[in-house]
């Protein structure tokens, strides 16, 4: 019978390592998030009293991407013996993922308007 072989972490970090790696991404990604928005105003001037273009927008989404995937690393590595490979191809799909449009529900409550409509 095949009974496959699990590296079971073989390519994991040290926690240490792990917690500076995590925490050096965490922060060159808020870096990245500051630049962002520091060139898209200078650009775009007229989006720099937009709501949703500001570094605290993008800071509450980057912190816990980054985390999580921080902590896929080691998960990762559980169940690879070429994890780098894995983890890229599983980058590439979550960014695909998050990039897809949400579908929108229709809603189901009649208003006034819907109920003229309808007669």
């Amino acid at each position: 019978m095949l009974q496959p072989r699990l590296p079971l972490g073989a390519a994991a970090a040290r926690a240490g390592r792990f917690l500076v790696a995590a925490v050096v991404s965490i922060i060159g990604s808020l870096a990245a998030c500051a630049a962002v928005v520091a060139i898209g105003t200078t650009i775009f001037p007229a989006t720099s009293g937009y709501d949703h273009f500001r570094f605290l927008d993008y800071a509450k989404l980057t912190v816990p991407g980054v985390a999580a995937a921080a902590l896929a690393w080691p998960v990762v590595t559980l169940f690879s013996s070429r994890a780098r490979r894995l983890f890229a191809w599983l980058t590439v799909l979550v960014m695909l993922g998050g990039m897809a449009p949400a579908r929108r529900r229709q809603s189901r409550v009649s208003t006034p308007c819907s109920q003229m409509r309808d007669t």
